[in-house]
């Protein structure tokens, strides 16, 4: 962020030459200005490093954003110009702390200041090698540059000491304020004691005045008790003696309840070592008995997980034994719908036999019909030429005959012609039918041989087709004739 400036100290190591290598801590700053001497303003990055104890150790960098990308692109860096100071401070925070793990890595940074060339280097150590993450060619400070640093520490001082001043004398202030309130409240404290001592002596006037009161009621007080104390000891001496007799007479019949009791424990003993050893035989029973009802009660879990794997596997089989069953009755089914396919498919294939018996028989008959249709087209054609010829002949011998014979020869001629015409329509409209009934019946017959046998259907087709050509050849032929 521009204006905002990350410092921290940091123990470097420093190797100047012409001087012993040492570690000192070093505070190290870093923040985004911006170039007042450039006249696009572009943003520097400024760093720098001092030391409390030398006034002049002053190392200064500057770095532009176009020199940053090369020095980003060399070194490999991978944040960007304005997140990198932030980035650097918690670099060095990695060198400023130390680890106590051996195992894991070590931050350090240092310093190398030869001649003209400095560079601050921050280097990871681990057990593999010495890795630098960072390194950074500084310059020393010059004379102007310390004088200004120098300058501005001395205002810094001054105004830290200004402040530390002013500071000082408010807690001076404070100080006399609470010294004064400390003298009142101590001069109040002395004529509160002053007044507590005169009450003191007060007391001790009074109290030795009632101590001796209290001497010579107590003196009065323990001769009055002396003497209740002497009639006391008296009654008491007579009532000791009595209870001392009756205690004696109390003491023998005890001392014969002892003897009694001791018989009693005597037996009680025997009795307790009989029972001892019977508790000793019942718990090696209790024992053996335990360990009987552990056995059983690991043979009862070991049936216990018996029947419930058994329990499992049956489980198992019933669901297997009703996927089977299932099976079972979709197979019969599947079979019955198999047994009335076959069925089905032999009533079809005996209809389609049947059908093709009588087709076959159908054919039969319309080739005998084509034969003899053949042979009419034949003789019908012979008759045709045959009434050609007669025509030619008598239309040769009408010519020579006058223009009455010519128009009764027109009118017979006319006459001729129509009624060849209706003669020659009438047989082409019959043969047509014909041919029509033969050619559904033909491709009727192609439809039940093409499903029973496919050679004998293309049999009958080239026989339908040649039958077809030699109607359509003599359909052609008898057309050809009536147009001439």
């Amino acid at each position: 962020m521009l204006g905002q400036c990350h410092e921290l100290l940091v123990p470097l190591r420093i190797h100047e030459s012409g001087r012993e290598e040492r570690t000192s801590p070093v505070l190290i700053s870093v923040s985004i200005e911006s170039d007042t001497r450039a006249a696009s303003r572009q943003q520097l990055m400024c760093f720098r490093l001092t030391d409390e104890t030398d006034p002049f150790f002053l190392y200064c960098l500057r770095i532009t954003e176009e020199e940053f990308q090369s020095v980003k692109a060399e070194q490999s860096i991978l944040v960007d110009f304005a997140e990198f100071p932030s980035k650097f401070v918690e670099l060095l925070q990695c060198c400023s702390t130390t680890s106590e793990s051996s195992d894991s890595p070590k931050f350090s940074a240092g310093l190398t200041a030869s001649g003209e060339s400095t560079h601050l280097s921050i280097v990871e150590t681990n057990l593999f090698k010495h890795l630098t993450h960072l390194r950074l060619k500084f310059r020393g400070g010059s004379d102007p540059e310390i004088k200004q640093y120098l300058s501005k520490e001395l205002a810094k001082a001054k105004q830290e000491r200004d402040k530390f001043r002013s500071q000082l004398d408010e807690q001076i202030r404070v100080h006399g304020q609470y010294c004064d309130e400390s003298n009142i409240a101590l001069m109040s404290g002395r004529d509160a004691l002053d007044r507590v001592q005169r009450e003191l002596n007060e007391l001790k006037l009074s109290h030795a005045s009632v101590a001796a009161q209290a001497r010579e009621q107590a003196a009065v007080q323990q001769q009055q008790l002396q003497l209740q104390f002497d009639a006391e000891k008296k009654d008491m001496a007579r009532e000791h003696a009595s209870k001392e007799s009756t205690l004696a007479k109390q003491l023998e019949e005890q001392r014969e309840k002892c003897r009694t009791l001791e018989d009693e424990r005597n037996s009680l003993q025997a009795s307790v070592r009989d029972l001892s050893s019977k508790l000793q035989a019942s718990e090696s029973s209790l024992s053996s008995s335990r360990e009987e009802l552990t056995a059983l009660r690991e043979e009862i879990k070991a049936a216990e997980r018996l029947k419930f794997q058994h329990e499992k596997e049956l489980q198992a089989n019933a669901v297997r034994l009703s996927t089977l069953e299932q099976q079972v009755i979709d197979g019969k089914a599947m079979a019955a719908q198999l047994q009335q396919l076959v069925e089905t498919s032999q009533g079809q294939k005996e209809a389609t036999e049947e059908s093709l018996r009588v087709v076959r028989a159908s054919n039969s008959r319309n080739e005998e019909k084509l034969r003899m249709a053949s042979a009419e087209i034949a003789k019908g054609n012979e008759i045709i030429e045959r009434f050609q010829d007669e025509i030619k002949t008598l239309k040769t011998k009408l010519k020579t005959k006058s223009a009455v014979i010519l128009r009764q020869e027109q009118v017979i001629n006319d006459k001729d012609k129509f009624i060849a015409e209706k003669e020659l329509e009438i047989k082409v409209q019959s043969q047509v039918r014909v041919f029509a009934s033969l050619r559904s019946s033909f491709s009727l017959l192609c439809q039940f041989q093409y499903i029973g046998n496919d050679r004998k259907g293309r049999a009958q087709r080239d026989s339908s087709i040649e039958a077809e050509s030699r109607i359509s050849q003599t359909c052609g032929g008898r057309k050809h004739s009536s147009v001439q």
